[in-house]
């Protein structure tokens, strides 16, 4: 394994910025491809099917940062420092996933018989998505970021070209079997990607379950999957606000701004990756530079996304929705500056999860998804949308102040202690990179 500083002369930036470079840029490729799949979508299906297949979307994600269960940043913490083996990861990626696809399968079911056989539709996509899980933090953990790249490039490819020929061929089909067919096109994506990224057995063994290490890193990971799971649920509560509170119809045309926004954080997630790595292969007290790059350099990227955010928003509500939702542009514009509060709360973040702090987060995670929930019951039935989009405004804007208000206490306890404090993501409002 790979020890603590064996990158340690490497100057920061250029110890993580090439890595960020192939990630953000294979990344952005496909979310213009993943901005084509919404457009299909979206003309695929009329506004309230539409709206249902965004509730179950959102569900689906929340599901997915559950069965992640804190398992990408821990994974790659546990391979480096030699804690344990991949086949724990399997084994804890299998267990946590099982686990997850239950609870949100049986969370559909209050949503109606119309979301819950969305969210079924695109179960199969959410699992063969999670399979790929210890592949990518092992070649993570190794730096092997081309075969993420191009997996990513691959898979999606192959669900844009489907989704293509679906709405060709779809015809006057019944909505029942165009949500099922949708599933079905991204989870041969999926299958095709999983093909290309992985190393490991697709199933733990009976030894390796025996053997109980993937309990030792579950419980390592604990805190972090609370904090994945409960930030996926407040970036994703608005819009199951919006389709219990006002109408499918409307979340649809909030679904669609804010999958521009989504699409900016998962970029910056997955770009940010390859930082996230140089920071554990460092030893504690030689981060500093790494986390100060990294927070700045995000900082700087993120306000010029929401700049290009805000400006395009015209061009870009009409290229992925069509006319159907005329106020998502005004809605894109309210939510604009997410993409630089997330992207500066992201390194942050990832700063405080290297130091192995995790658990720090969990409080300023939960206070941020309760605000957000008062928020949003408070102000969607008065102004609808636009309540959503100030409501996660609002707690995305306080779950930065927090975050980096702990990287930077961090960092000085370390100079006044004089040596890296005893270990014990949230990575902002971005999901794992899907």
């Amino acid at each position: 394994m790979i020890g603590g500083g064996a990158d340690a002369a490497v100057p920061a930036k250029q110890g993580w910025l090439s890595g960020a470079t192939l990630l953000g840029g294979g990344r952005a490729v496909t979310l213009v491809l993943q901005a084509a799949q919404l457009a299909l979508v979206a003309r695929l299906l009329n506004p309230t099917e539409f709206g249902t297949w965004a509730a179950a979307t959102a569900l689906v994600l929340v599901a997915s940062a559950l069965a992640d269960c804190g398992l990408g940043p821990t994974a790659v913490i546990y391979l480096t420092s030699g804690e344990g083996t991949l086949d724990d990861v399997v084994a804890a990626n299998t267990v946590a996933m099982i686990c997850a696809v239950i609870l949100v399968c049986a969370a559909s079911l209050g949503f109606g018989s119309a979301v819950a056989i969305a969210t079924l539709s695109l179960t199969p996509w959410l699992v063969i998505t999670r399979l790929q899980a210890p592949s990518v933090a092992a070649l993570q953990q190794r730096l092997h970021l081309k075969r993420i790249v191009v997996g990513d490039l691959v898979g999606t490819s192959l669900q844009t070209a489907l989704l293509a020929g679906l709405l060709a061929a779809a015809g006057s089909s019944g909505q029942l079997a165009r949500m099922i067919l949708v599933g079905v096109c991204l989870a041969l994506g999926a299958v095709v990607e999983l093909r290309i990224v992985n190393l490991t057995r697709l199933a733990p063994t009976p030894s390796s379950l025996r053997d109980r290490g993937w309990v030792r890193l579950l419980r390592f990971s604990a805190s972090l999957g609370v904090v994945n799971g409960a930030s996926m649920l407040h970036s994703k509560v608005d819009q199951l606000a919006l389709a219990l509170l006002v109408s499918r119809a409307t979340l649809g045309g909030y679904a669609v701004a804010y999958r521009v926004v989504d699409a900016s954080l998962t970029l910056a997630s997955v770009a940010s990756r390859a930082g996230f790595t140089v920071l554990v292969r460092r030893a504690a007290d030689e981060r500093s530079e790494v986390r100060r790059s990294l927070i700045l350099t995000w900082a700087a990227v993120g306000a010029l996304g929401t700049i290009c955010v805000w400006f395009a928003a015209p061009v870009l509500m009409p290229l992925l929705g069509g006319s159907a939702y005329p106020a998502s542009i005004g809605l894109l514009r309210l939510l604009a500056p997410i993409v630089m509060i997330a992207a500066i709360n992201n390194a942050a973040a990832q700063s405080v999860i290297a130091d192995r702090n995790s658990h720090r987060l969990l409080w300023v995670t939960l206070v941020g998804l309760t605000l957000n929930a008062v928020l949003c019951f408070a102000l969607i039935p008065r102004i609808g949308a636009d309540g959503a989009a100030i409501a996660c405004l609002i707690t995305e804007s306080l779950g930065m102040l927090l975050v980096l208000d702990l990287a930077i206490r961090a960092r000085e306890r370390r100079a006044a202690s004089g040596h890296p404090p005893a270990a014990a993501n949230s990575l902002g409002s971005s999901p794992t990179g899907r």
